[in-house]
C-alpha cells in the first residue's frame, strides 16, 4: 500500500512515537508496535502527516486569487508533490477529488477518517496474523482502549496486566518461543 510506504516504524519520529508508548506501557523494546499502539488506541503519527498534506492542498486551492494558487494550477501536470497527491488519492479511493478541486474542502474529513481507517485496517491484520498476539487476539476490543490503562495509576501494576496481555512478559509460553520449544511443551 502506498500509504503504508511512505512511513515505517523505521522512520526517527515513529520510533520515538512507539518508545514513548511502550515507556507509558512499561513493556520493553521488543514488544508488538502493533500490539502496543492497539493497547492505547493510538494511531502512527504518519496519518497526521498524511492528513497535513491534504490540509495544505486545501489552503492553496481555497486561495483562488494567490500566487501560489496560479503556480499550481500551471504546473498541476508536471508538480512531483502533487503526483504523489494524486497516488495517496487514488491509494484512498478518492480519485475524483482530482478532477475537481473544489471537493478538497468538503471532503477534508472524509480523507482523515479514510486514512485512519486504512491504518487501523493494517495494525489489526497484523496483530490477528501474529501468533505472538494470540492471546491478545482474545481480549483485544477494537478501536478501544482497555480502561486498566486509565484507571491504574501505579506503573507497575499497569506493565504487569499489559506484558501479559501483549504477551511480553517471562513466562515459559513466551520464553519457550526463543528457545524453538514446540509451542504444546511450553
Amino acid at each position: 500500500m502506498l500509504l503504508d510506504s511512505h512511513f515505517k516504524d523505521s522512520d526517527p519520529f515513529e520510533k520515538l512515537h512507539v518508545k514513548f508508548i511502550k515507556d507509558i506501557l512499561g513493556v520493553h523494546c521488543k514488544a508488538s508496535n502493533d500490539g502496543c499502539r492497539a493497547e492505547l488506541n493510538r494511531i502512527p503519527l504518519k496519518n497526521k502527516i498524511l492528513y497535513s498534506i491534504f490540509n495544505y492542498l486545501n489552503h492553496i486551492v481555497s486561495s483562488e486569487n494567490s500566487l501560489a494558487y496560479d503556480i499550481f494550477t500551471k504546473s498541476v501536470d508536471s508538480n512531483p508533490w502533487f503526483i504523489k497527491v494524486k497516488s495517496l488519492l487514488n491509494e484512498l479511493g478518492m480519485s475524483y477529488i482530482i478532477n475537481n478541486f473544489n471537493y478538497v474542502k468538503g471532503n477534508l474529513n472524509s480523507i482523515k477518517q479514510r486514512i485512519n481507517d486504512q491504518c487501523l485496517q493494517v495494525q489489526n491484520a497484523n496483530i490477528f496474523e501474529s501468533k505472538k498476539l494470540d492471546f491478545f487476539k482474545s481480549v483485544y476490543i477494537m478501536g478501544r482502549r482497555p480502561p486498566y490503562v486509565d484507571i491504574l495509576k501505579n506503573r507497575s501494576d499497569r506493565a504487569a496486566i499489559c506484558k501479559i496481555r501483549i504477551s511480553a512478559h517471562t513466562l515459559m509460553i513466551e520464553r519457550g518461543r526463543h528457545l524453538n520449544i514446540p509451542r504444546n511443551e511450553r
